[in-house]
């Protein structure tokens, strides 16, 4: 560890206090509950500098990123000390696994950190996406949390988005900026705090379509169609279109979007045979390698689109088939969330259904599930479906928390009455959340 390494990861941990604070300060969080979330941050911090630890406790390695940086860290060091900022600019703005290269090479030259700032910085932005999203989540309850109040904990501590997004990864600042894009859906209190939002959808926007612009489209084009929808949101549209021509650019060179538009039809029938295409060729590459135990089937023949992704997003690994340690820690996560999911939403009345489905954060959640779920029907590694159903949390933690808080809130209006041995529903007149 270097000494400005050291200044890195200090100046982050002092600014977790400052950052809780500012975020659930004003949202009737109270001490303890902050005071928990501050330490739990600080040590997600300095737990990440040694998360190759945790890599050898459950049999994982960033094999990924010590590959790519091999590869290409050279080439732009030569860059750098020739000072050819052109084609050193031009990686650093190619979408994916040359952006996140070369935003690393540029600090370790720059700055003399070390890949421990790396990972300190990872966990720091995923913290605050995690910050962000429960703030929103809590924006849309009309209730203070209560004093003994573990949602949130859960929400900014999952621990796949903690531990994914404490490795050297681009999960963590995909994370953020997925957070960020939500975060425009806040009912902001102030002009001065909406235009921030709006700022921090930007920043989010474009990072987003760096590091991974397939799936930022979809966060984009789910805020946008339910953000207009509501009241002043014609003031930013202009802005939008500014910004769309830095983001479509880098979204067309991944996805095609040009052949899309002019050819909708060619376009999805293109991309069904090259996502079929990918899939046999996971499959080939389990056959050809045994040691890749992750990678499934479905029974020989073609994945259904939607259906298989939906079963695969929510139960993959399936605990009857989980092989070691990782796999089963894994499986009873997202088993947990799904089952919870679905144990609350067919526990609620008819007033909280009349109501949940008027929520713009539930609307946003379904509107992207749906094209989550396209994308994991063709993706049979259960590996791969685990790191990259990190983008797909804040939706699935939406799901969860938002009918938790609504029954909260019509227990305390006297809309539901629960009893010890018994519960009844009263339906009362009056507003509904």
């Amino acid at each position: 560890m270097s000494i400005s390494d050291i200044i890195v990861i200090t100046t982050i941990i002092l600014l977790v206090p400052k950052l809780v604070e500012k975020y659930l300060g004003r949202y009737g969080f109270v001490r303890e509950v902050r005071m928990v979330i501050m330490f739990g941050g600080m040590l997600w911090v300095a737990l990440s500098c040694g998360h190759e630890s945790m890599h050898w406790v459950i049999g994982t390695a960033d094999s990924d990123a010590v590959k790519f940086e091999s590869w290409w860290y050279p080439m732009l060091v030569k860059y750098m000390e020739s000072g050819n900022h052109k084609d050193l600019v031009g990686k650093l703005l190619t979408p994916g696994r040359f952006f996140y290269v070369t935003y690393q090479a540029i600090l370790y030259y720059y700055t003399g950190i070390t890949v421990i700032s790396i990972l300190g910085i990872n966990a720091f932005m995923a913290f605050w996406g995690g910050l962000t999203l429960t703030r929103l989540i809590y924006s849309f309850s009309a209730l203070q949390p209560p004093r003994r109040d573990v949602l949130p904990l859960f929400i900014i501590f999952t621990p796949s988005v903690v531990f994914w997004s404490s490795a050297n990864l681009k999960e963590a600042l995909m994370y953020w900026s997925i957070c960020q894009v939500l975060n425009f859906m806040m009912p902001a209190r102030t002009s001065n705090g909406e235009n921030i939002n709006f700022g921090l959808f930007a920043l989010g926007a474009f990072l987003g379509s760096l590091l991974r612009p397939h799936l930022i489209i979809i966060w984009l084009f789910g805020v946008l169609i339910i953000k207009m929808f509501q009241p002043r949101f014609w003031k930013y549209l202009i802005v939008i279109i500014l910004l769309s021509l830095l983001v479509i650019p880098q979204i067309d060179k991944r996805f095609g979007l040009g052949k899309l538009v002019k050819h909708p039809i060619a376009s999805v029938v293109a991309y069904k045979e090259s996502a079929e295409w990918k899939y046999r060729q996971f499959v080939m590459r389990a056959k050809m390698r045994p040691s890749i135990g992750s990678t499934f089937t479905y029974g020989g023949g073609r994945p259904i689109p939607i259906l298989h992704g939906a079963i695969n997003s929510l139960f993959r690994p399936f605990l009857w088939q989980v092989r070691n340690l990782r796999s089963m820690l894994t499986g009873l996560e997202i088993w947990t969330i799904s089952l919870c999911i679905m144990f609350l939403w067919m526990r609620m009345t008819a007033i909280e259904w009349r109501s949940i489905l008027r929520n713009p954060l539930i609307k946003l959640a379904i509107l992207v599930c749906i094209p989550f779920f396209l994308f994991f029907s063709y993706t049979p590694n259960e590996g791969w479906i685990a790191r990259q159903r990190v983008q797909m949390f804040p939706a699935l933690l939406i799901m969860l928390s938002i009918p938790v808080l609504q029954r909260r809130y019509y227990i305390s209006m006297g809309k539901i009455k629960t009893h010890r041995f018994r519960k009844t529903i009263h339906i009362t007149q009056g507003q509904t959340c």
